[in-house]
């Protein structure tokens, strides 16, 4: 069952790059099949997956209920579940998803809401105590790491932040 989201008027942008498909594989929503075997993302896809991708990071991150996330990007409830579960939009999701994971965030053989609020909580927190650490080391010997380095380590706090939910509003 595909998930169709409301988008906005504008589209927001991607939080990661999401993730292809596997060549030849077909029906794969956001995605649209190319005669070389290789997939291309649809319009409705460039929409819809940004949403998507906020959906999961603010649900991983617990920043909101599900509840609040679906009115705040005109979802139901269910919808909402659908994403986070991983069984709808599930290659456009798999970047924050895993990037999440390696933190720390959220347990990667578990889909959905695993662990109470306080685990989640305890979590976030050690990953952004770990990255203020790397952060801060990055800042006293900057020469040391390679841009890659660095843009990996700012991409990982802007996702942890929550920074991105001001590109929402």
């Amino acid at each position: 069952m595909a998930v169709q989201l409301l988008a906005p008027a504008n589209t927001l942008p991607w939080l990661l790059p999401p993730q292809m498909p596997p060549a030849h594989q077909m029906n794969v929503y956001g995605y649209r099949l190319k005669t070389d075997g290789s997939h291309v993302i649809t319009p409705v896809g460039e929409r819809q997956g940004p949403i998507a991708q906020r959906v999961l990071a603010a649900s991983m991150l617990r920043l909101m209920s599900r509840e609040q996330i679906a009115e705040t990007y005109g979802l139901c409830v269910r919808q909402v579940q659908e994403i986070v579960t991983g069984n709808a939009n599930g290659y456009l999701t798999a970047p924050v998803r895993e990037r999440l994971h390696r933190m720390g965030i959220g347990d990667p053989d578990a889909r959905g809401y695993r662990g109470t609020q306080q685990e989640r909580t305890q979590q976030v927190r050690e990953a952004l105590a770990r990255l203020a650490v790397l952060a801060a080391d990055m800042l006293r010997d900057w020469s040391m790491y390679t841009n890659d380095q660095r843009q990996e380590v700012a991409t990982d706090l802007y996702l942890i932040s929550g920074a991105w939910r001001e590109a929402t509003a």
